[in-house]
């Protein structure tokens, strides 16, 4: 079958002229009619807000602004592309880190700079004639008729045609993505029992997550990093699974070794910050932060709360360090959120961040400004007339708690809760700020957890107890009784043996443990599993866990 390329819309994007049109004639030679050019990202991404191009050809290094990674990736977020357009990035650079990061966004085809006219054509062809064999496929993903496009994919299997294993995985990738995990896994199990293909295990591993068997993918998911150590899909996978068993640790040396291989990634660098920051490895997070912010100046994924996240890093990082030390990260945190308010013009950004400024204040125990930082805050709030939203509302109420203003973090919680009861993301906002779930699912869940993890614990079964209670602390990182409980299985298993990756765990959740005033109700609990930390030889006895919550 010959492409039709005279019934083609191209676009090509390149910052050179002489290259520009060196493909315009490439293109126009192969029987193209209607080809468009752009020098710049954003006049590209105009061009495909208007058009819907059937070829785009982007050249990576675009020269200032959006490169073509980003613009890649800001036509997919955007859902600018069909599914049957054709993305080809162009480029002369060999970097294997840039290389890696541009076909992260999956472009489907790559080509080095010089390049043929016959060799552009070969790809192109191959590349529009699956299309058109597809196209009844791919009309149905861009309609989103994701039952309708599993229905086409068995009618392209049961005839056996030559595309036969991409209509597997997009069948496979489908079920997973509408929740029909039992189903996706049996294709991906099958495959990947047949001949080791790494979208198969890649497949495998993810749904077995969604399943929570999380040691079957964490073994798949090694399994594949094996045989290919520069699938960064596979690490982000296995750094999700470990995050979602509750092993922050394993996932922030999963993701650690993906950035090593390829740092370009916004979305790896933030989530590996996060998860520094769940870890309470303060200065590793505030670098990440720095990263992620550098990272995403020209990108779809700029956002506020990276800054905000940062500021918030550099005083939590800055309360726990010399009062030298302490100057330069507290200059940075304020600078940050200068800057904040500079870049976006967001009058609830002006708000948080006054909030932020707050904590910031605090942290270095100057309690006037960290008031008077509220009081403008509150004062910002009134005078621009922002609604009582979620977002500026949990603002505020975590700023009352890191303020050790208490009560009235808990009133702003109360009003939350009652008017957001019904969305789950704002009840588990709250839930993940109090040490005890204000929310009847949260109580209902935190109960369960306990009833668990406290029977695994009496039977003996630590490692089972450990695995509940981490899970659950993921989901409630304030809980003092749960780390409590985490803490006393872990010590349990200390007693005999000196597992690294348990004292690891148990270092991280002792610090944030110091925070607990003296009059929290679980303080002595914590002072006695303090001392059997520190002596954990010597005290081989274990003890009853409390379902004190």
């Amino acid at each position: 079958m010959l492409a039709k390329y005279d019934q083609k819309r191209f676009l090509i994007v390149d910052d050179f002229e002489t290259f520009r049109k060196s493909l315009h004639e490439m293109i126009l030679g192969i029987g193209a009619k209607v080809v468009d050019l752009a020098a710049e990202g954003k006049d590209a991404l105009e061009m495909c807000k208007r058009t819907p191009y059937d070829v785009i050809l982007m050249d990576f290094n675009l020269g200032k602004g959006k490169n073509g990674q980003q613009i890649l990736e800001e036509l997919h977020i955007c859902k600018l592309l069909k599914h049957s357009t054709i993305f080809i990035m162009t480029t002369a650079e060999v970097d294997k880190e840039m290389v890696l990061s541009a076909l992260e966004y999956q472009p489907d085809a790559y080509l080095a700079k010089p390049f043929s006219s016959s060799e552009l054509k070969n790809r192109l062809d191959k590349a529009i004639t699956k299309n058109e064999q597809l196209d009844d496929i791919l009309s149905a993903l861009d309609k989103k008729d994701y039952v309708g496009a599993i229905a086409l994919c068995d009618q392209h299997i049961a005839k056996k045609t030559r595309d036969s294993s991409w209509c597997l995985k997009i069948k496979a990738d489908l079920l997973y993505k509408i929740g029909e995990y039992s189903k996706a896994r049996k294709i991906y199990q099958s495959v990947a029992d047949d001949r080791e293909a790494g979208w198969a295990m890649l497949g495998l591993g993810r749904t077995l997550t969604a399943l929570e068997q999380y040691s079957e993918a964490s073994e798949c998911l090694l399994q594949l990093i094996k045989k290919n150590p520069l699938s960064l899909e596979a690490y982000d996978s296995l750094a999700n699974n470990h995050q979602q068993s509750g092993d922050t640790e394993s996932a922030q040396e999963t993701l650690k070794k993906a950035l090593s291989i390829c740092s370009r990634s916004i979305l790896r660098q933030q989530t590996f910050a996060e998860i520094c920051t769940q870890n309470e490895d303060l200065e590793t997070a505030s670098i990440a932060f720095r990263i992620t912010i550098n990272l995403s100046r020209n990108s779809v994924r700029r956002c506020a709360d990276n800054n905000l996240n940062l500021a918030r890093c550099l005083s939590d990082y800055a309360a726990q360090s010399t009062p030298e030390e302490a100057k330069g990260m507290i200059d940075e945190a304020l600078h940050t959120l200068t800057e904040l308010t500079k870049e976006f013009e967001n009058p609830e950004l002006k708000v948080r961040s006054k909030l932020v400024e707050a904590c910031v204040y605090h942290s270095i125990q100057n309690t006037k400004k960290a008031q008077a930082a509220i009081t403008e805050a509150s004062a910002l709030k009134e005078t621009l007339g922002i609604d009582d939203s979620a977002e500026v509302l949990l603002e505020f109420a975590k700023t009352y708690a890191h303020t050790n203003n208490k009560d009235k973090a808990k009133e702003i919680l109360s009003i939350l809760e009652e008017n957001y009861s019904n969305d789950f993301a704002v009840t588990s906002a709250i839930d993940k700020m109090l040490d005890n779930p204000i929310s009847k699912s949260g109580q209902i869940e935190i109960k369960g957890i306990n009833t668990r993890g406290i029977g695994y614990y009496e039977a003996q079964e630590y490692d089972a107890a450990i695995d509940e209670f981490s899970r659950a602390i993921t989901r409630f990182p304030n809980h003092v009784g749960l780390q409590l409980n985490l803490i006393q299985a872990i010590l349990a298993i200390l007693t005999t043996d000196s597992n690294t990756k348990y004292l690891r765990k148990c270092r991280v959740i002792m610090k944030k443990l110091e925070k607990i005033p003296e009059d929290h109700q679980q303080y002595k609990r914590y002072l006695k599993m303090r001392k059997k930390y520190e002596d954990i030889l010597s005290k081989p006895k274990v003890e009853k866990i409390s379902s004190d919550s």
